[in-house]
């Protein structure tokens, strides 16, 4: 009997494992399946109309980003709650140049869709994309044509009542290229590397599993 006992246990603590590892995909907590639904619905049609992720190589600007080639979860508007952060080519350009940020209030909400124009240095062929999370988990997405020397962080408020939902402001300016404290995601959309390629899509993934896991 001990010994039949010990197994069982065994196989629970086995099943019990196996359980964690499932669950170890969702990495984001979209907090209800409707949010989880709508943002799977929504990434889906976008990669159904614009492909999926990939690295392509062009004569002008090297190896390129195209498709649905970023897909992030952030908080931009303060609340607690994941927003859902796209950037996709829309065959305008060799590379990537265009993002969204997608949120779950009310039944939807579209807070942004616009060309990415921001650039690391003036010089630059190609925008980047820069999504800067500050200490209090609130995330911005960092514009500037020259964000070396200066940037906007921008991010988006909640409003009730008569007022707008999701109202679009800056928050504050960065000068002279100081950093403000907190996590910076850079994704430069010319000239991409292998080790970037891995960094983006390996977090692609997280997101794209999370929103999954999630939705029925």
């Amino acid at each position: 009997m001990k010994k039949i006992f010990a197994m069982l246990l065994a196989v629970m603590c086995v099943v019990s494992l196996a359980a964690c590892d499932m669950s170890g995909a969702i990495v984001y907590d979209l907090g209800n399946v409707d949010r989880a639904n709508y943002f799977q619905t929504y990434y889906d049609n976008l990669v159904d109309q614009y492909g999926k992720a990939k690295v392509e190589s062009d004569d002008t600007y090297g190896n390129v980003l195209t498709g649905v080639a970023v897909a992030r979860l952030l908080d931009f508007t303060g609340d607690g709650i994941y927003e859902l952060y796209v950037a996709f080519a829309d065959g305008t350009t060799p590379y990537v140049n265009r993002q969204m940020v997608v949120g779950f209030e009310y039944g939807s909400a579209t807070l942004l869709d616009e060309e990415i124009t921001s650039k690391a240095t003036a010089d630059d062929k190609a925008p980047t994309i820069c999504l800067y999370t500050d200490d209090s988990n609130r995330a911005y997405i960092v514009k500037g044509e020259d964000m070396s020397a200066s940037a906007d962080y921008t991010t988006y408020v909640q409003t009730r009542g008569e007022e707008k939902i999701y109202a679009f402001e800056t928050e504050f300016t960065e000068q002279d290229g100081t950093e403000l404290a907190g996590t910076y995601e850079r994704i430069s959309l010319a000239d991409f590397t292998d080790e970037d390629s891995k960094l983006v899509f390996d977090e692609n993934d997280k997101v794209i599993d999370s929103i999954k896991g999630q939705a029925k």
